[in-house]
């Protein structure tokens, strides 16, 4: 695949992308990730690729690329809470996941909080079998470990 780079008479057009002066596969790996991230499923991206000519790129590829996902996840799971917020809300929903193999109903715990200044973050989200006592506390004994103060 070849791609072309626009020239500019001053600075210069790189897209972010791409880093300079690495292959394009580092740019698919990106893509791919993004896409699954979005929630496109591997089976849907395996015609997108071979509408884009792709035709060797197989599911296996892409959850390895997904992979890189889990790890900015933990980062942004375990990032310290120094802002205090006026309030918080918090909510459940249920959602399907794929754990080795089976697919099950999982809760997905979240917190949103409303800063001072106006703003909203999502402050966190936990996984669970379930909405119980031991879920939410585990939840919220580690918001309080990452900073969250009572305004």
């Amino acid at each position: 695949m070849n791609i072309s780079i626009p020239k500019l008479r001053k600075g210069s057009f790189y897209p972010t992308i791409l880093e300079q002066y690495q292959r394009v596969d580092r740019a698919i790996i990106s893509i791919i990730s993004e896409v699954y991230f979005a929630g496109v499923s591997t089976r849907k991206m395996n015609k997108l690729f071979v509408d884009l000519g792709l035709e060797n790129i197989d599911r296996r590829f892409v959850s390895r690329c997904a992979a890189q996902i889990d790890k900015e996840v933990e980062i942004w799971k375990n990032q310290p809470l120094d802002n205090r917020y006026a309030y918080i809300w918090l909510n459940a929903i249920y959602t399907k996941t794929r754990t080795e193999g089976n697919v099950n109903s999982t809760a997905v715990l979240m917190a949103n909080g409303l800063r001072e200044d106006g703003n909203r973050d999502v402050l966190g989200l936990h996984l669970g079998n379930r909405e119980s006592y031991y879920n939410w506390k585990d939840f919220l004994q580690s918001l309080k470990a990452r900073g969250l103060q009572r305004s």
